[in-house]
Order: C-alpha cells, then structure tokens, then sequence
C-alpha cells in the first residue's frame, strides 16, 4: 500500500512499480539490508535508533540515484 498524500511528483504507481524493482521487502531481505541483526556495541538499539546510533540506519540513501534515474526525474 502506498499513499504520498498528493505529494508525489510522478504517479503512485510508477512509485509502486519502483519500489518493486529496486527493494525486496521479503524480512529477511530487510534484515539484511538493513544489518539488524548485527549487535550493539554502545547502547541496546531501542534507545539509539532516533538519534543514528547503534550501526542501525534505517533511511539508507544508496538506490536514491537509480530510483531517480528509472523514474525519470535525472
């Protein structure tokens, strides 16, 4: 389900079809891509993840380029 609450600068379902070609959202992919299951070393991971810390990055930038690129926006 996607909602860009009329915010979207391309249709939602290019967006989906995007989002379906560049991530899996299978959780083990996710967990992976994300490194979740790598352990904390400075602070349990509840108390961290706002701020950045951990290791744990949850709004990784890497496929920014090519999701601009097959959208259409570079």
């Amino acid at each position: 389900m996607l909602d860009s609450f009329g915010t979207a600068k391309i249709h939602e379902d290019k967006i989906k079809d995007l989002i379906r070609a560049h991530f899996s959202l299978k959780p083990k992919a996710m967990i992976s891509a994300l490194n979740l299951l790598r352990p904390s070393i400075e602070r349990p991971p509840c108390t961290a993840i706002s701020a950045g810390r951990a290791g744990i990055h949850l709004e990784k930038t890497d496929k920014a380029d090519a999701l601009r690129r097959d959208a259409g926006l570079r």
